[in-house]
């Protein structure tokens, strides 16, 4: 939810931090960890889906079924709905 900032964050104090001579090394060299990483999820991510797998539940005639995407957006629906309820 706060990647954005945490991003702008950690890309100001590196550059504070970061002698004038090797800047430009040095964010290249964090662009390409974060594509590496980027490539790295999406071929990961598939898999762990799959070994989550479909839950199904039954109540009487109601018939509930859950992929994996419930559970991830689960917490963040909690979250949004905290954060307006105290803004």
């Amino acid at each position: 939810a706060f990647s954005g900032i945490a991003w702008v964050t950690g890309f100001t104090m590196l550059g504070m931090e970061v002698h004038d001579d090797v800047r430009g090394r040095t964010f290249a060299f964090v662009q390409s960890l974060i594509r590496i990483t980027l490539v790295a999820v999406l071929a990961i991510a598939p898999i762990i889906a799959a070994t989550i797998g479909v839950h199904r539940y039954e109540f009487q005639t109601i018939v509930l079924k859950f992929t994996y995407i419930y559970f991830y957006i689960f917490p963040f629906n909690i979250f949004r709905i905290l954060f307006i309820l105290y803004i």
